[in-house]
């Protein structure tokens, strides 16, 4: 499904420039096709696409089209390990949507920075960017759940590489349940949530719960079946490198070589385009420092 939409979304680039679309309306296809190069994790395709979109949207009319890609491409550097330059492009794209009043990308945002300045180990601030996301997706009558999911998670994290970790087990049980609301017990959001549980249960003394915890959120993704290959290939790999940090970590050789098997066998089935950016973390992962 996903390749046959890319496809139709080249033909529509092509058609649009033979029949001299706006820029407007070239750069909204260029963003879509940049999405779904990056649900693909084709990164390279992906960031090309964004930059395109770019180009075409600075002086859009419609200002939020030119923050949608600004996201898009910060978000597609979460998924390279580029947190600097995340961080970047999302504030620009945060300062668009502050101007045009729009709330649900402002919320989206500050999700996406608490990801990145946790990667950082800047952890206050990420707290703080998680925070200002959970005030305005809870006031919000149909928030987005996967944007709440994301904020609770961020700031476990961050509460707990600040020796909060109590805390940040509540935050990361909480997103849990939101997640159990909207999202199927294999969808990778989920898994999200449960592995950061496990962390959360390890960090506050409990290793036996915690082992348990994260491997049940690897055999739910493995699980998974209705998401692209890529994807689900990538998110594989970020819970079995929680899971080997986890027993490295708990001085478990054996197990951790047997993971890391795993990881290697993982990574030579992907296809080419996406053989580097699998092993790149696509969110929040049990760092052990």
């Amino acid at each position: 499904m996903l390749q046959s939409r890319i496809a139709a979304y080249r033909q529509k680039i092509d058609t649009a420039a033979r029949w001299h679309a706006t820029d407007d309306e070239l750069g909204v296809l260029w963003l879509r096709l940049g999405n779904d190069y990056g649900d693909e994790r084709a990164i390279a395709r992906s960031e090309e696409a964004y930059a395109r979109s770019l180009k075409l949207l600075r002086t859009s009319p419609v200002q939020g089209h030119y923050a949608e890609a600004l996201d898009g491409l910060g978000s597609l550097y979460l998924l390279d390990d580029r947190w600097k330059e995340s961080e970047s492009y999302q504030k620009k794209a945060l300062a668009i949507f502050e101007r045009i009043g729009d709330e649900k990308g402002v919320a989206r945002i500050h999700a996406g920075l608490a990801v990145a300045l946790v990667h950082e180990h800047r952890f206050a601030e990420a707290e703080d960017e998680a925070g200002k996301a959970l005030e305005i997706l809870q006031k919000q009558e149909k928030p987005n759940i996967g944007d709440l999911v994301t904020s609770l998670i961020a700031r476990s994290y961050a509460e707990c590489f600040q020796e909060r970790c109590a805390e940040g087990l509540v935050a990361a049980r909480q997103a849990v349940d939101v997640a159990r609301v909207a999202f199927a017990k294999d969808a990778i959001e989920m898994v999200t949530a449960v592995l950061a549980v496990g962390f959360e249960e390890w960090k506050n003394g409990n290793e036996t719960e915690g082992e348990r915890t994260m491997h049940e959120a690897l055999e739910l993704l493995r699980q998974n079946r209705n998401v692209p290959q890529a994807m689900l290939a990538d998110a594989q790999m970020r819970t079995l490198q929680s899971y080997r940090n986890y027993l490295r970590a708990t001085h478990q050789k054996g197990r951790a070589k047997q993971v890391e098997s795993e990881m290697a066998r993982l990574k030579e089935e992907q296809p080419t385009q996406c053989a580097d950016c699998v092993v790149n973390a696509t969110a929040l992962s049990a760092k052990t420092h």
